[in-house]
């Protein structure tokens, strides 16, 4: 009923009354415009009905207002943006009759234009005909400077007397000179800049414009002045010439004082903008829809600025953390009835999705007792949070260590012993309860066995600061005692030096070290007892290998030398079954030699020195290799070795390695249709790896513990020859040299043999 009610006034006024709605392109500017609704008076302005007038232009309606401007959908969508309303005269052609018009925005995107017939406007001409005397009485009495400006040869035609007083040239002067010399460079070229621009819209529309310039002039004394010029354009009717008409103030120290201002306001937007925070203006409401904020908002959310100004993308509410948004609005409300400060600390949700910890501080601005608004600053303080957290954690920390630790820590006043606190593990320790310790210093209660070891501690303390691993006795509760191993570090405590310690209980571990003193001693002696058993062992084992070297070899011979006789001697009178037992006795009896041989050899590795040398491996391997195959079988083997690097070793030690390894490889491959054998090495911290890897039978790995056994054989003496040494003569050298060696097979896959060497590059 309300609505209607000022609808019909709005249809039925006298004024007429037309709204559009704006047209935009992508880059939000005007491109066209269409009527949504209009009055009768509109209608009757434009000689058509009101139906006619809906979806069309304003120009095309009303033609001649494209005298005015050209665009009018661009002007309508600034006054749309800007919220300021133009106002415009001009003359309708058919009548003659003088219409004001007006253009103003309600809402956003709409633009309503008024339309009210006015009296004809009074020219310039008219009233200096009407009183000659009064125009000249008042141009020469007041202080602004009148003037007429001939725009062709930029000379005046009129300038009040009042200009002596604003630039101190006499009338004759300043009608003497040209415009040009009466503005200081800069403003006479913003003034030739401006007025083609200004003739030309006059010459097209004939509408009278006023124009406002600040332009500084020259003074005969040599000083400038900074004045305020009015002007506008009209055409002379006697000369029919176009002049300016206008009327220049002193400003300077209005001027001054606007600069100071902006000088001012410059400063202290830098000092904002500068500023480890944020501020900012914003309006009481749920969402806290922001009027303003300082450049630092970017950094402390990592949004934009503009963002936030009227809740453009998002609200400040929807960046506070949600459990905190209630705590905050509480706070500031119970600040804004009571007209105090508020003081915030509350979490925001960042553009990275942290949360950052914010301190605010603000107040309601009033006017008239009622608000405004509110302001104030908002600066992170995440670090110092953080660092809260941390003590507080830390702190807890601390307490749980102190409560917890099986060490016995305490408290206690530097000057007299005093006992302030002590954990758990100190009075199980010491078996004084905590009211019995707490009050009493270590004095009264007797705790240290010998006073002089708490003076050390005290000196100590005063010089270093802090002590480590004093050890010392204790008294416990009952007349026990208690070894105990302290370190202590000075702290102040209610203004007074006071010592942290802790002590831990080492009498267990005092009593062991005895025992294991006293079982050293033992050990050495048990251990020279032991070294003069095995000198007596090895000379021993050295007159076994002699016997077995001398005595044993001579039946040997005896029994190989006479089965040999009777084998070739009495060949014809031995049967069949006769051959095959002087057969095996020869070759048992060669087979005992060769054990023999390896046997002595191995037993030799434990007692001849190692001389260390720089040793090729390549050129020891090639003659290893030469040794074991001759050419022939060669033939049938694929040999392959990569370049292998020098090592500190005896040279004829290793080369037996190599011996032994390639022997074994050519052995258990010799029955594959093309053996392979390949040699490598890479290095492994400061050793050297090398491998043999051949294609042969090889074994299962679960027997791989008799693999370097003396005499352990894992193939039969029918399948394979050998005595079952060769290996563990490997594995002596290898582990006299201080490197490991070690195998990996699998039946019929054939075999990898690996060991160790010192690198000769590291060797000193």
């Amino acid at each position: 009923m309300e609505n209607q009610f000022y609808k019909d006034i709005i249809l039925h006024a006298p004024i007429a009354y037309v709204c559009h709605k704006i047209h935009y392109n992508q880059k939000g500017e005007g491109i066209g415009s269409s009527i949504t609704e209009a009055n009768n008076s509109f209608a009757t302005l434009c000689n058509l009905d009101l139906e006619s007038l809906q979806h069309k232009c304003l120009t095309e309606v009303l033609p001649q207002l494209k005298q005015i401007s050209g665009n009018w959908p661009q002007m309508m969508a600034e006054v749309t943006e800007s919220g300021i309303t133009k106002e415009f005269t001009y003359q309708q052609k058919e009548n003659g009759n003088w219409i004001c018009l007006q253009l103003y925005s309600p809402f956003a995107g709409h633009c309503v234009t008024l339309f009210d017939q006015i009296r004809k406007p009074i020219e310039v001409t008219e009233k200096l005909t009407e009183s000659e005397e009064k125009y000249r009485f008042l141009t020469e009495n007041i202080q602004d400077v009148i003037w007429t400006l001939d725009l062709e040869t930029r000379r005046f035609n009129f300038v009040s007397s009042s200009v002596e007083k604003l630039r101190g040239y006499t009338l004759d002067e300043v009608m003497a000179q040209k415009a040009d010399e009466t503005l200081t460079p800069d403003s006479l070229a913003y003034f030739l800049k401006v007025i083609p621009e200004r003739f030309k819209n006059y010459v097209e529309t004939g509408i009278t414009k006023y124009y406002t310039d600040e332009l500084e002039q020259p003074c005969k004394d040599g000083t400038t002045i900074w004045t305020e010029a009015i002007t506008y354009f009209w055409t002379n009717p006697r000369t029919q010439r176009v002049e300016v008409i206008g009327t220049s103030r002193d400003i300077s120290e209005r001027k001054a004082a606007v600069d100071k201002l902006k000088t001012s306001e410059r400063r202290l937007s830098t000092l904002i903008n500068n500023l480890n925070g944020v501020v900012y203006r914003c309006q009481n409401n749920p969402e806290w829809s922001m009027e303003y904020f300082s450049d630092g908002i970017l950094d402390l959310t990592g949004y934009e600025r503009s963002d936030f100004i009227n809740n453009k993308v998002r609200s400040y509410n929807s960046i506070i953390h949600p459990d905190d948004r209630e705590s905050v609005r509480n706070t500031v409300q119970t600040a804004v009835r009571d007209q105090t400060f508020y003081k915030l600390e509350y979490r925001i949700l960042k553009a990275d999705s942290n949360i950052a910890w914010v301190w605010e501080n603000g107040c309601g601005v009033f006017k008239d007792g009622d608000l405004v608004s509110l302001e104030g600053y908002i600066t992170d303080i995440s670090e110092r949070k953080n660092a809260e957290q941390a003590l507080k954690e830390s702190e807890e920390k601390f307490r749980s260590v102190f409560k917890i630790s099986p060490d016995l820590i305490s408290i206690t006043r530097l000057s007299d012993g005093l006992y302030v606190n002590v954990n758990d593990s100190f009075v199980r320790n010491s078996g004084y309860s905590r009211e019995e310790l707490i009050g009493n210093t270590a004095e009264e209660i007797g705790i240290w066995s010998d006073p002089a070891d708490r003076q050390l501690l005290v000196n100590t303390l005063k010089k270093d600061g802090y002590i480590h691993n004093l050890e010392a006795v204790f008294n416990k509760k009952g007349g026990k005692k208690m070894i105990g191993l302290m370190s202590a570090s000075l702290m102040n405590f209610n203004d007074e030096p006071h010592l942290l310690a802790f002590t831990r209980d080492i009498s267990e571990q005092k009593k062991t070290q005895q025992e294991i003193q006293l079982l050293n001693e033992t050990l050495e002696t048990r251990v020279e007892e032991r070294t003069a058993e095995l000198r007596v062992v090895n000379k021993e084992l050295e007159a076994f290998a002699y016997t077995v070297s001398h005595d044993l070899r001579a039946p040997l011979r005896a029994i190989d030398g006479f089965a040999n006789i009777l084998k070739e001697d009495y060949e014809n009178l031995l049967d069949k079954e006769g051959e095959k037992v002087v057969n095996t006795i020869i070759e048992n009896t060669s087979r005992m030699g060769t054990l023999i041989d390896d046997l002595l050899a191995f037993s030799r590795l434990s007692r001849s020195p190692i001389n260390l040398s720089r040793v090729n491996m390549n050129q020891v391997v090639e003659q290893a290799y030469s040794e074991v195959v001759d050419c022939e079988a060669g033939k049938l083997i694929q040999f392959k070795t990569g370049p292998l690097p020098e090592i500190m070793a005896d040279h004829a030690l290793i080369k037996q390695v190599w011996i032994n390894l390639i022997s074994n490889a050519v052995k258990f491959s010799s029955k594959c249709e093309k053996p392979q054998i390949s040699i490598s090495a890479k290095a492994d911290n400061k050793s050297i790896v090398f491998e043999i890897k051949d294609n042969g039978v090889g074994f299962n790995m679960k027997y791989v513990g008799k693999l370097f056994g003396v005499f352990q054989r894992l193939h039969s003496v029918r399948e394979f020859k050998g005595t079952g040494v060769g290996l563990a003569i490997v594995q002596r050298i290898v582990m006299r040299h201080g490197g490991v060696v070690w195998a990996k097979s699998e039946p019929e896959s054939g075999t990898s043999f690996f060991f160790t060497l010192p690198d000769a590059k590291n060797a000193n």
